[in-house]
This record gives C-alpha cells, sequence and structure tokens, in this order.
C-alpha cells in the first residue's frame, strides 16, 4: 500500500524549513517491546532499511504501529533527512535524503514502550526505571557532557547515544560546571534525571551517515547504483556492467535484470487518433515494473521491443512517493545547438494532461528562467543527477526544451492530487517532469533517429 494513498495533508509549524506532515491513523494496543543494538537498529527498525520497504513495514503492521507522519524539507528534500515520526511509540526514524535509507532511529519518550539491551529491561512500566542511575547501570559508565545548544546531558556510545534533558531552570549550574550529572547521578535539586531521548546510528554520533554495508545487507547489494544514461541509446547499470538499449528484446531484460515486480498493458491510448495510428491494432505496449531500482520499461506491443525507459526519482513532494526506489541515475548533457526535433516529441502519448488550470504560472514561477538568463547559457556539460535542479539544466539546453506540457493528473479514486501538478519539457531523447519546487521528479528516455 502505498503512504500516499492513505494520508492527510497538513503543515508542520515547528520546522523552520516548512516540511509537510501526513498522517495515518490505525489502533495500538498495549506497550511495544523492542530491542535495542546499538549502531544496527531498534526492534524492527533495522539502519539500512529503504524508506519504500520501511513504508510498507509499517503499512503491513497497522496493528502495532499508528499515526505515522512523513516529515521533509517542501523546499528542498535533498537537503535535511527524510523523517517518520511513529507518534504511538514515540519513534522517529531518520532517512537519508539521497540515498533514502535509515541512518538513524530515535525513541524520545519512554512511558509506552519497553526496551531491552541484553538481559537488561527500561521503560514502558509505572516504575521509573529509565533514570539516569539505571541506564547507565544497564549500558555500562562512558563520557557524558553537557549540551548547552540541547539542554541536555548526553552518554555517548559506539552506535548510541542517550540524553536527559536538564530543567530549564537548572541549567546555568550545569553550563557553568558548578553540578556534574555524571558524577552526582541525579540533578542539582535532588529530582530523578529520567532519560528523554535514545538514539541509535550508524557513523557519528553528530553526524549520522549510511552505512553502505547496512545498506547491501537490508536494501540489497545494488540499490541506488549508479545507472549511466545514453540518450537515444539506452543505459548502463555501472556496478554491475550491464546494459540495455533501445530495440532489445524481453528476453534480453529478463536475461539481464531479471523477472520484473510486475508488468502493466497501457490502457486505450486516445492521442492515436492524431498519429494517425491504426485504432483497431491488436498490439498493446506494455511495462515491465523494476519498482526495487525505480526503473520501467516500455516495450512496442508489436515488435515486443524496449520503446523507453522510465527512470523514477521518488520525490517525497510527487504523488507516486513510496512506489518506486530512487533510480541514481547520472546524465552528461552537452550544450545543444539543435532544437528539439517536434516530430519526435512524445508528451501526449503517455501522459494525462489537462487544461493548464488558473495559477499555474504562479506554481512554476520559481522554475522558469528568463530569456537574458537563457541566452546566457552554460557553455559547460552538466551532469544530471537525481538532485540537479531544472534551472540549471535550462542554461545548458538554453531554449531548445520547447514550451511546457502540464501534468496534472488526479489520484486513482479521482480526488485532486495534493501535491499540484507538475511539467514536462523536451529536449533531444530525453523529457523531463519537474515538480514545482524545480525537482526534476522522472526522466522519460526514448530512440532518436540519430542515435
Amino acid at each position: 500500500m502505498s503512504l500516499t494513498a492513505v494520508v492527510s495533508r497538513s503543515n508542520t509549524a515547528s520546522s523552520t524549513s516548512s516540511p509537510h506532515s501526513f498522517t495515518v491513523v490505525h489502533s495500538l494496543e498495549g506497550n511495544s517491546q523492542l530491542e535495542v543494538v546499538p549502531g544496527r537498529g531498534v526492534g524492527e527498525f533495522v539502519l539500512g532499511t529503504s524508506i519504500n520497504d520501511m513504508i510498507a513495514f509499517l503499512s503491513s503492521h497497522y496493528d502495532k504501529y499508528s499515526k505515522v507522519k512523513l516529515i521533509y524539507n517542501d523546499k528542498d528534500p535533498f537537503d535535511e533527512d527524510i523523517i517518520l515520526d511513529i507518534s504511538d511509540v514515540c519513534i522517529q526514524l531518520r532517512f537519508d535524503p539521497v540515498m533514502q535509507c535509515l541512518k538513524a532511529a530515535e525513541i524520545y519518550s519512554f512511558e509506552h514502550i519497553r526496551l531491552e539491551y541484553g538481559k537488561a529491561g527500561f521503560g514502558g512500566s509505572e516504575e521509573l526505571d529509565y533514570t539516569f542511575a539505571h541506564v547507565e547501570n544497564v549500558f555500562g559508565v562512558t563520557r557524558a557532557e553537557y549540551i548547552h545548544k540541547k539542554g541536555s546531558y548526553i552518554l555517548d556510545y559506539p552506535g548510541l547515544s542517550l540524553g536527559f534533558e536538564v530543567p530549564s531552570t537548572l541549567q546555568k549550574n550545569y553550563l557553568r560546571h558548578q553540578n556534574d550529572l555524571a558524577q552526582e547521578r541525579v540533578f542539582c535539586d535532588g529530582t530523578a534525571a529520567l532519560l528523554t531521548s535514545l538514539c541509535v546510528f550508524s557513523g557519528q554520533s553528530k553526524s549520522p551517515t549510511v552505512s553502505t554495508a547496512q545498506v547491501e545487507l537490508n536494501a540489497g547489494a545494488f540499490f541506488h547504483e549508479c545507472v549511466d544514461i545514453h540518450v537515444g541509446k539506452g543505459i548502463t547499470f555501472t556496478k554491475r556492467k550491464i546494459s540495455i538499449s533501445f530495440g532489445d528484446s524481453t528476453q534480453d531484460v529478463l536475461t539481464t535484470l531479471g523477472r520484473p515486480g510486475d508488468i502493466f498493458y497501457k490502457s486505450e491510448n486516445k492521442m492515436k487518433i492524431f498519429r494517425g495510428t491504426d485504432a483497431s491494432s491488436p498490439y498493446t505496449d506494455y511495462f515491465f515494473n523494476y519498482p526495487s531500482i525505480g526503473i520501467d520499461i516500455l516495450f512496442d506491443g508489436r515488435t515486443q521491443h524496449v520503446k523507453k525507459f522510465l527512470l523514477h526519482n521518488n520525490l517525497p513532494n510527487h504523488m507516486e512517493f513510496g512506489e518506486y526506489a530512487r533510480c541514481n541515475f547520472n546524465l552528461i548533457l552537452e550544450p545543444s545547438s539543435q532544437p528539439f526535433p517536434q516530430q519526435q516529441q512524445p508528451m501526449g502519448e503517455e501522459s494525462v494532461v489537462s487544461e493548464q488550470p488558473r495559477g499555474i504560472e504562479d506554481a512554476f514561477a520559481n522554475v522558469h528562467i528568463g530569456i537574458g538568463e537563457i541566452s546566457r547559457k552554460c557553455q559547460d556539460p552538466i551532469a544530471v543527477k537525481p538532485s540537479t535542479m531544472w534551472r540549471d539544466i535550462r542554461r545548458v539546453l538554453g531554449t531548445h526544451t520547447g514550451k511546457e506540457v502540464v501534468f496534472n493528473k488526479p489520484l486513482e479514486d479521482g480526488t485532486v492530487n495534493p501535491f499540484g501538478p507538475t511539467a514536462l519539457w523536451g529536449s533531444h531523447g530525453v523529457i523531463f517532469e519537474v515538480t514545482c519546487t524545480g525537482h526534476i521528479a522522472t526522466l522519460t528516455l526514448f530512440e532518436t533517429d540519430n542515435a
């Protein structure tokens, strides 16, 4: 089940980057009990897991986890971590914004969750068994430091950090080193110091990173593999050193990539009448869907050969988020003096395109660049990657992208797409789908005459 199919949209005012919040509500009975494994994860939440797999897991365990919020920077989804906040069990899962794999799991309340480490346990009971003294006895003595910015005492272990928030009225005592929680084990006013955060991570506590070994173990050996694009020719998977080209047969693709996750046959194409195609043709084009690598491959129904590639970026502000892994594409664009060949511009064939709604110019105002800026286009090639902005691509392509086509597809139930429309721009052999924020949502590759 796709998260975007069951969410409701709201604004989260607490973030300076104005993220969006999405809520999925189910039911939760009793307290959860999870094992803490430093540097590896908490219970079922294992570091290195892809965000799509985690969303699928949470959806299939709705009887245990509820009120799941997806939080991200809607201005630039590559700038900050993507967060899944499971508020029923008070866990925040932090995913690297580029690789989209889990790099840290933080628990921020211990009233309704029971944690185990070794043979000891704490939290989730009427007894306050998560005091500084008790937790230090569970994990052992380590370096303790007061972090004024967080207003907390932090215990650092390899792959694990524990936080104890200091009451605001007492913080100056610890800032001036008048008291030391590590020695006194209670606050200076005699009250118990309770655990307020537990974070399991890979890398360093101040800057957790995604472990390549954990990603390969939990997301797959070829997850986020670089895919080189050869315009008009095909694609190459650089780690496996395998390629698929336009004109390859279904058997060629099956031999190279294996069985697809699904096969999708195109519905009736209403554009045929405008393209002079025989509407009674018995042949139907079809896709091989490979969601784990973020790629769809379109085959010609008559020849059974590769016709197009669709590469997905899995942006959290796109209606298909969670359906495909991010394709880590790499496209070298050279400044071109050749205009887009109009007879090869197949935008309408694959797209559900509506009339431009009112205000569409405002929606894409920050995507367009002025004619003067285009005339001073970049003379150097550019490497287009998932995080590359459309403005930078347009500077290389200049005026040879034609006029955009608005892609305004509703959700499956007919409701309005909450993320708004996207725009399609074409260049030689490539169609760019661009969001209102100027990020690349998908790339469609097709064969050109002079490839």
